[in-house]
C-alpha cells in the first residue's frame, strides 16, 4: 500500500501500470511463429557394434601440489641467506660466520671481488685494501660562484621633468545685491565659503573655456546662462561659460545666490618624478 500511494501521490500510477501491461504483452507481440520441429534419430552404422560406458577412476594424487613440490627444498624467507658468503668473505678473521654481514664487511668483500676480479686470483684477495665508506662517498657539491655585476650595467635613476597643470578660476557669487569677487578659485573648493557652501568647483576644460560645479541638495532652482543637469527643476551638475551668469535658489532659507564665471587660468607646475619607477 506504501508503494501504490507513492505512485499515486508522485502522479507515477499511470505510468507503471502501462509498464506491467508492456512487461505482460510483449513477450506474445515479438513472439516468432513456431517453427517446424525437426525430430533426428541416430541410427546406428551397419555393422557397429554397441560399447559400454567406461568409467575412469579418480586419481588425486595427479591434482596433490605435495608430489610436485617434492624436488624443490622449502626455505624460510625471514632468515638470513647470505651468512655463508659473510663467513667466507671474512678469512682468517676470527670467524662469525652466523653473524649479520655489516657495512664495513659488505664493503670488503666487494673491494676484495674487484681487486681478485682484475688480478686473476683468489690468493690475492686477502692483500687487497678495505675501501671505507667514508672513501667510496660521492663529492660534496658547491654551489658555482655567482657572478659578479657590471658596475656600468647597473641601471642608474635619472630624474625626469613632468608637468602638472591645474586650473584656477574667478568668480562673482552672492546672494542678490551683495555680490563679491572671489579669485584664484582652486579645484574642489566650496563656494561661496567652507560653512555656508552649497556649490563646489570641481574642473574646467583644458582650453580654459568653461568650468563645473556641482550643486548641493539644497539648491531647488537654477536660472540663467549655465547648462543644468539632470534638469533646471533638479539642477545637481553646473556647467558655466566663460562670462555665463546663473541664479540659484535654496529652499533651507530661500535665498537666491548668483554666481558668475569671470575667468580661467591655466597653471603648470613641475614635478620631480623617478624615471626609473615609471616602467
Amino acid at each position: 500500500m506504501d508503494v501504490y500511494r507513492d505512485l499515486r501521490d508522485r502522479r507515477l500510477l499511470v505510468i507503471a501500470v502501462a509498464l506491467l501491461l508492456a512487461m505482460v504483452a510483449v513477450p506474445f507481440l515479438v513472439k516468432p511463429s513456431d517453427p517446424m520441429p525437426v525430430t533426428s534419430t541416430a541410427v546406428p552404422a551397419a555393422g557397429a557394434e554397441e560399447l559400454d560406458a567406461v568409467t575412469v577412476a579418480a586419481n588425486p594424487a595427479l591434482r596433490d601440489y605435495r608430489r610436485r613440490l617434492d624436488s624443490i627444498s622449502a626455505q624460510n624467507p625471514f632468515e638470513q641467506q647470505l651468512t655463508g658468503v659473510a663467513g667466507g668473505a671474512a678469512g682468517g678473521g676470527g670467524g662469525g660466520g652466523g653473524n649479520l654481514p655489516t657495512q664495513d664487511s659488505t664493503t670488503s668483500v666487494a673491494g676484495a671481488s674487484a681487486v681478485a676480479a682484475t688480478t686473476g686470483g683468489v690468493g690475492d684477495v686477502a692483500a687487497a685494501p678495505e675501501i671505507s665508506p667514508e672513501s667510496t662517498a660521492p663529492p660534496e657539491e658547491t654551489d658555482p660562484p655567482s657572478p659578479q655585476a657590471d658596475s656600468s650595467e647597473l641601471p642608474t635613476e635619472d630624474t625626469e621633468v613632468a608637468t602638472v597643470v591645474g586650473y584656477t578660476i574667478d568668480v562673482k557669487i552672492g546672494p542678490v545685491g551683495d555680490v563679491r569677487d572671489i579669485h584664484d578659485v582652486e579645484e574642489m573648493d566650496l563656494l561661496p565659503s567652507k560653512k555656508g557652501a552649497f556649490i563646489q568647483y570641481v574642473g574646467s576644460d583644458l582650453d580654459g573655456s568653461g568650468s563645473d560645479f556641482v550643486l548641493s541638495e539644497d539648491v531647488i532652482g537654477a536660472d540663467g546662462d549655465g547648462n543644468c543637469a539632470p534638469s533646471r527643476a533638479d539642477c545637481r551638475f553646473l556647467r558655466l561659460q566663460v562670462g555665463d551668469e546663473e541664479q540659484l535658489e535654496l529652499g533651507s532659507s530661500g535665498t537666491v545666490y548668483r554666481i558668475k564665471l569671470l575667468g580661467v587660468t591655466r597653471l603648470e607646475r613641475a614635478a620631480e618624478t623617478d624615471g626609473t619607477s615609471g616602467g
